[in-house]
């Protein structure tokens, strides 16, 4: 079966395009030829033709460069010359391109891309599938609009269905993200190679210390502030590990207020922003543990004189995956699928959003309690094994879109787009 998936972010390489290079990867396994179109070039776009994906670029316009909820932004008479003069000329491109490939379903990766390039799918007359990776960010229309358009809905863990409207739970399936863990690595050897690193690079590291590592982006909806809250409660009660933040920044007002948090704090010799590392699986190998401090639901956050309002939406959290490949405890904050990914006490520790008491907390447990560090060692790389592996992600994903082989007919489809719409107006009143 010829599938075409829409790659949405051609410039990104986080989590949501990991995951789905991952099961690109391995699909083909499972009965499905995939093509991936981009509506640009970019990092993702080139990385996955590296890794034999067939990859297409049908350029987009300058709309498809816009990020951030622009689109959503615009004023209903702005959105709607944007529609007909770029986004729609682009649907009718991409369903004479799927024809002419004679792709059987589309596959959308984020409801980004479900929003730019959804409709091609009723222009072909196709079966569609959607990934919904994360909780969902969206506004409440926008939210019922991107659950009409496909045929099936994949969600990466079961938090997910608490968002989803009752008729759609019919059409959704739950598939894990999976990874291929890389062989494992001496924690030892790891953490001498690591620190050995870090010193060369300009950051001095002493291997006997404890190293906590954030893999998070350096932006406002990720709370590094409370990790620099939490680990201030750590310092207050004697314990002070070192904070490798291997992430590359993306918004230097944050960034900079940070690190004057951080020197009012005293701690400016605990933090080291040593940017994006490409060693994952070796940095996560030689750290104590591994952190992430992920908004969840909403929060106002005031830095300097700017406020803004965050919203959560981790789904299945790589990086806890990456974590647990690598025997490395975690702490995260509750949301999303963590409570499917971390074993409490065993392979890290669960703590309450925005809590930074508790994220204190956590870290001074995990900084002095031995057990935790050495279950994860062993229990970690089991649980990617039996849970999250590759090719049961493939495997769910391929079996997701066989089941939109035989395109539902209209009559098929109208009772459930009425469900949908009663769904919505009971969620409105």
């Amino acid at each position: 079966m010829r599938v075409l998936f829409f790659g949405d972010y051609p410039n990104r390489v986080g989590g949501a395009q990991k995951s789905l290079l991952a099961a690109l990867e391995r699909i083909g396994h499972h009965g499905i030829d995939a093509v991936l179109v981009f509506p640009a070039h970019g990092p993702f776009q080139e990385l996955c033709a590296e890794r034999g994906i067939d990859v297409r670029v049908i350029e987009g316009a300058r709309s498809f460069n816009t990020f951030g909820k622009v689109l959503l932004n615009l004023s209903p008479a702005d959105l709607l010359r944007v529609t007909a003069s770029e986004l729609a000329p682009y649907w009718v491109r991409l369903a004479r391109f799927a024809k002419e490939i004679g792709a059987e379903a589309m596959h959308f990766n984020t409801p980004r891309g479900l929003l730019m390039a959804g409709p091609a799918v009723h222009l072909a007359g196709l079966g569609s599938v959607f990934h919904q990776r994360g909780t969902p960010g969206l506004g409440r229309t926008i939210w019922f609009l991107s659950q009409a358009v496909p045929d099936r809905i994949v969600i990466v863990s079961k938090t997910v269905y608490d968002y989803l409207a009752p008729s759609a739970h019919g059409r959704t399936r739950l598939v894990y993200n999976g990874i291929d863990p890389p062989p494992p690595i001496d924690p030892g050897s790891a953490r001498l190679a690591l620190v050995d690193r870090l010193n060369r690079a300009g950051f001095p590291i002493n291997a006997d210390e404890k190293l906590f590592a954030s893999l998070s982006a350096i932006v406002p909806f990720k709370g590094i502030h409370h990790l620099v809250e939490g680990a201030k409660r750590a310092a207050n009660h004697g314990v002070r590990p070192q904070y490798l933040l291997a992430s590359a920044g993306t918004d230097e007002g944050y960034e900079t207020w940070l690190k004057q948090r951080i020197a009012e704090y005293g701690l400016t010799d605990r933090f080291h922003f040593i940017g994006l590392v490409d060693r994952i699986h070796e940095l996560l190998s030689g750290v104590d543990a591994m952190l992430l401090t992920s908004i969840v639901g909403r929060e106002t956050f005031t830095y300097d004189d700017t406020t803004v309002q965050l919203t959560g939406c981790e789904g299945l959290p790589r990086s806890i995956l990456e974590s647990l490949a690598a025997g490395t405890p975690v702490i995260a904050t509750d949301g999303g699928g963590v409570r499917e990914q971390i074993d409490q006490d065993r392979t890290g520790l669960i703590v309450p959003p925005a809590d930074t008491v508790a994220l204190g907390d956590a870290i001074i447990e995990l900084a002095t309690r031995e057990s935790c560090c050495r279950d994860s060692r062993a229990r970690g790389p089991m649980v990617v094994k039996e849970r999250f592996s590759i090719d049961q992600a493939a495997r769910g994903l391929a079996e997701t879109l066989l089941e939109v082989r035989k395109t539902p007919s209209l009559s098929e489809r109208v009772p459930a787009m009425a469900s949908l719409i009663s769904d919505a107006v009971r969620a409105a009143t």
